[in-house]
């Protein structure tokens, strides 16, 4: 039951000329019947007296929820308990008694001398700067360039499901009525590609709030596969399932929104192998109010790096032998890159690429630690620590970087559609004679390598043409650099792709 009471003053009323409103009562439908928790429990006995026989026990345990108390929310159910227990035994320790020797007392024999075995463990560790050119680097500090920039993203229109499923796959983010409220597109900043994408339902609900006159099509598809041929109804019931979280969690008239559905989709992927099937398994988004799917643009920052890898390497010994070992890059407290292993460490470096793991860049000034933890063949363990790695940050304000990682293309393809005309005008409107321009191409894990470089070059090359590139600013990446997990079909879409990158001075 819920009911919003006014209580104070007393001379008011709500809209509804009443001092209460919003009265609602019901049962909560989907109840999950069975329950599973983790329960802690810790107490203490104190005993009261000198025979123990009164006791007091504080007491404290946690139950943590494993499970959703109901089928279609987020909601685990958590609980603290605090207690204080009053016992009495029934029993009284006996008196001890001394005792009486029979025999006169003989002294123990001296135990044999034990030969300890040595524990020694000793080395060092020892970080390289690696150029660009994959030279090593004879700078003693890390100069660390921090630019900001802007990241616009697109987003791929399509929720993905499970083979011979309807059901919105749990890596989507689906709030509840609740949590509607508080969602806001700002949040997103950061989070990366892919988790914005996840929220790609909760991006059009809050677009439809803010445009009420627009509305989407929502087309249901099916893999081409065995498992999902001539099944008219999953297609439909995809439909549904997304259709219901707009018009039941965001409140969207389903006048707003029509509903179709078909076989595979009208540009389908290779229906020969599972990544193709799992790409046509999906609901189509699209509008004709194109604020619905327009991009988004976040303030970041861009980090440059005087050596972009740092080679780690490290020289240990232990007497024992070596067990298992972990070399370890942190910058006050925080762990920013780990590298692991068992046995003898290897002689080669272990190299760590700042550019490609923008989530292990240390962010302050403060020296990176390098320590290497062994553990030798019985346990023993021992920390041998580095020189440490001196770094300097630097903020650049004279120069603006916008990237634009949105010309997203169909299994294969390398023409630019019409949508994304209107981005490519935004990025001319964005380049000054001033600018430098680069275009970037990618492609995903499908196909060929060589087949896939001349594909993402081609797109390159297409993009850079439309932008007035000099030809040597457009190449393209093949799949030799993955952008986003390509085990997921949305992660292969995002990498059919091209990054361009505007560099300009600010005057």
């Amino acid at each position: 039951t819920q009911e919003e009471r006014l209580i104070t003053p007393a001379d008011l009323l709500f809209e509804n000329d009443s001092r209460t409103r919003s009265n609602y009562s019901g049962s909560i439908s989907k109840i999950n019947n069975f329950q599973l928790r983790a329960l802690g429990r810790l107490s203490y006995d104190l005993p009261l007296n000198a025979n123990e026989t009164v006791i007091t026990s504080p007491e404290i345990s946690y139950s943590l929820g494993l499970m959703d108390a109901i089928q279609t929310d987020k909601w685990k159910i958590n609980s603290l308990h605090i207690g204080l227990a009053l016992k009495y035994a029934w029993y009284k320790y006996p008196e001890l008694i001394e005792p009486t020797l029979d025999k006169p007392f003989l002294p123990e024999p001296e135990a044999p001398e034990l030969t300890l075995k040595r524990i020694v463990i000793s080395g060092s560790a020892h970080g390289v700067f690696i150029d660009s050119d994959g030279n090593p680097a004879k700078a003693q500090i890390l100069d660390i360039k921090n630019i900001t920039s802007t990241n616009v993203a697109a987003l791929v229109n399509y929720i993905f499901f499970e083979d011979s499923s309807a059901v919105i796959p749990p890596r989507y983010t689906l709030l509840n009525r609740g949590e509607v409220e508080n969602f806001h597109l700002k949040d997103l900043e950061g989070t990366g590609t892919l988790p914005i994408y996840y929220n790609i339902l909760n991006v059009i609900g809050n677009r439809m709030q803010i445009y009420p006159d627009a509305s989407i099509t929502l087309t249901g598809c099916l893999s081409g596969g065995d498992t999902e041929k001539d099944n008219p109804q999953l297609s439909k019931n995809r439909v549904d399932a997304v259709k219901g979280y707009l018009t039941d969690t965001w409140g969207i008239d389903p006048k707003r929104i029509a509903a179709k559905h078909r076989g595979t989709p009208e540009v389908p992927s290779n229906v020969k192998n599972e990544d193709g099937l799992a790409e046509n398994r999906r609901v189509e988004i699209t509008s004709k109010t194109w604020e619905i799917l327009d991009v988004l643009s976040f303030n970041d920052t861009v980090r440059q790096f005087s050596a972009p890898v740092i080679a780690l390497s490290a020289e240990v010994k232990a007497e024992l032998g070596i067990d298992k070992w972990v070399i370890s890059a942190s910058q006050d407290k925080k762990m920013l890159k780990q590298f692991k292993g068992v046995s003898d460490i290897p002689s080669e470096k272990f190299l760590w690429d700042l550019v490609k793991e923008p989530q292990s860049t240390p962010k302050m000034n403060e020296p990176i630690s390098l320590a290497v933890e062994v553990t030798d063949r019985e346990g023993n363990k021992s920390i041998v620590k580095g020189e440490p790695i001196k770094i300097k940050q630097f903020y650049d304000q004279k120069e603006r970087i916008e990237t634009f990682s949105l010309i997203i293309f169909g299994f294969n393809m390398s023409s630019v559609n019409e949508s994304n005309q209107r981005i490519l005008e935004m990025i001319k409107g964005r380049i000054t004679p001033k600018s430098i321009v680069t275009v970037t191409g990618f492609t995903d894990r499908t196909g060929a390598a060589d087949y896939n470089q001349k594909l993402s070059d081609r797109r390159a090359k297409e993009i850079g043409k439309m932008l007035k590139v000099q030809e040597d600013k457009s190449e393209g990446k093949g799949g030799s650099e993955l952008l986003y997990d390509n085990d997921l079909p949305e992660g292969r879409f995002y990498c059919r792709t091209v990054r361009v990158t505007v560099e300009t001075p600010i005057e």
